[in-house]
């Protein structure tokens, strides 16, 4: 995932939750994954990365975007 380390910082620091250990071992649903990430505040790492307009390249298929050397 382009943002998991923002997600999985925030994780900790707000909900003291470690993500890979739940998530990895199923013990966490989408709809409380999604909950979360949903709820995490505007200082949040996930929330400076998603608003800016730049990281969108990685998150949408943007041909341009991508570099790979055929």
């Amino acid at each position: 995932m382009w943002a998991w380390g923002t997600i999985e910082a925030d994780f900790q620091r707000y909900y003291n939750i470690n993500i890979n250990q739940l998530g990895f071992s199923n013990q966490i649903s989408w709809r409380r994954f999604l909950s979360l990430v949903r709820g995490l505040p505007i200082d949040s790492a996930w929330y400076r990365w998603n608003s800016d307009k730049n990281n969108r390249r990685y998150a949408e298929w943007v041909p341009d975007a991508i570099d790979i050397d055929i």
